[in-house]
């Protein structure tokens, strides 16, 4: 029951990311990130940019603005911008609907869309949420973030920096600084949280299909991590993990199985785990390359726990891009592969093939990997499958060289900024944040 009775927050939040090497994409395994199943359907084998999203521009005094929401729902990608979310024809592009912040700019977001609900924190020092109907197009509710203590926001807007969300079934779970609240999503009725002077705080949450609540207990420099699934509506956990000591759980991966991130010794993540029911299967070390680097390409975020990029979930199979490797057949001479490894056992299943250009995983279609390799100098990018039983790539979306130029600029910002999304057979590739320097073109790009 820690998560109805535990103090709030780990800071946790916003859209600084821990980079192991190479690229990454939305890790969402069988859903997009709305939560809708990806089957396989008649498509083009040939395709090209078919409409760009001009990048908002951010004030000299802002620097940075997070627009790291990025959701699925019906015919519409929705899309976080610095002071609204707004809804896109995932066909054409044209607008169909925004929601302004009601006060200052938007801030952080829970990673999934949950029953054509999503939250996003606002405010001019982030101290507000908003929940949205992405199937209305209207804001639904919308509250200050209020402590255990009873105060909202009167430390300042260091409190709601670092902010971490979740939803799951009708439940909105919040935890920053030292607090955790809920509310149940459709009635903004506040549900469980926190109380001043526990012994515990939550690190973050995880949401979707299930949620996870990671927290830690006591007061050393070090205190142990534990790991719960939790029924949203009461916060009671269905099981416990306990982390061994010296290890910190910095992500959550996968909640159906539950994958986390591990961090043995340092900040980064260096090992994946499978912690489903509350028992360690399959342990993945991520390694270190050549060059002292993860060999795997995973991507996470160091404040939040979701989304990881560029690695996949699906059943008892984890898929991950490697780092960036020469050899490639592009100008630039890089490439990488696929890796898949048994989640019960934590053994490697294949290796794929190098294929000319680096491929960054974007999710799973029926069984299939899908993954995008990088648009070239030369010529535009493409959408390829690998087979879940051998790795072996087979072509599924080339994207015209007449657009590559558009490509290759949607593509610029490289995986640290940038959301890569696979929905009814379009791939999107979307800012995570927006700086005062103008260097980007596009917040977002739809091709198919």
């Amino acid at each position: 029951m820690i998560a109805a009775i535990v103090a709030g927050v780990l800071v946790i939040g916003g859209g600084a990311y821990a980079l192991t090497s190479g690229g990454g994409s939305k890790p969402h395994p069988n859903v997009s990130a709305s939560g809708g199943t990806q089957d396989d359907k008649p498509h083009n084998s040939e395709g090209k940019v078919a409409w760009t999203v001009a990048a908002p521009k951010v004030s000299k005094a802002q620097l940075v603005a997070p627009t790291a929401g990025q959701w699925f729902d019906g015919g519409d990608v929705i899309k976080q911008s610095t002071t609204a979310v707004t809804a896109y024809d995932l066909a054409s592009g044209q607008q169909r609907w925004s929601v302004p912040s009601p006060e200052g700019d938007t801030c952080a977001d829970a990673t999934d869309l949950v029953s054509h609900r999503i939250a996003v924190q606002y405010g001019t020092d982030c101290e507000n949420v908003m929940v949205i109907d992405t199937s209305a197009g209207k804001m639904t509710w919308h509250k200050p973030l209020t402590s255990s203590s009873g105060s909202s926001g009167e430390s300042g807007k260091y409190e709601f920096m670092y902010t971490d969300m979740a939803i799951s079934g009708d439940t909105l779970a919040v935890t920053w600084d030292s607090n955790t609240v809920s509310f149940q999503v459709s009635t903004a009725k506040p549900l469980w949280h926190s109380n001043a002077g526990d012994n515990c705080s939550d690190a973050g949450f995880a949401g979707g299909a299930r949620m996870v609540e990671v927290y830690k207990c006591g007061l050393d420099s070090d205190p142990p991590y534990h790991v719960s699934l939790i029924n949203p509506a009461t916060g009671k956990p269905t099981w416990t993990w306990d982390a061994p000591a010296g290890t910190s759980v910095t992500n959550v991966i996968s909640v159906n199985p539950v994958v986390v991130g591990i961090s043995a010794g340092n900040d980064l993540i260096t090992d994946v785990w499978d912690v489903d029911g509350g028992r360690l299967q399959g342990k993945i070390s991520l390694g270190k390359g050549g060059d002292g680097q993860s060999k795997y390409a995973i991507q996470c975020p160091s404040n939040n726990m979701t989304p990881c990029r560029n690695v996949a979930v699906d059943g008892n199979t984890l898929y991950m891009a490697t780092g960036i490797q020469s050899g490639g057949s592009a100008t630039d001479g890089e490439t990488n592969q696929v890796a898949a490894f048994d989640l019960t056992t934590g053994n490697p299943k294949w290796l794929s093939k190098n294929p000319g250009t680096p491929l960054d995983v974007v999710g799973i279609q029926g069984h299939a990997v899908v993954a995008y390799q990088e648009v070239a100098y030369e010529h535009g990018g493409a959408i390829v499958t690998l087979a879940p039983s051998t790795g072996a790539i087979s072509p599924y979306l080339k994207f015209s060289d007449d657009t590559r130029e558009q490509e290759y600029d949607a593509y610029m910002p490289g995986i640290n900024d940038l959301d890569e999304g696979w929905y009814d057979n379009t791939f999107v590739l979307s800012l995570t944040e927006v700086t005062d320097n103008g260097d980007y073109k596009y917040l977002m790009a739809g091709l198919h």
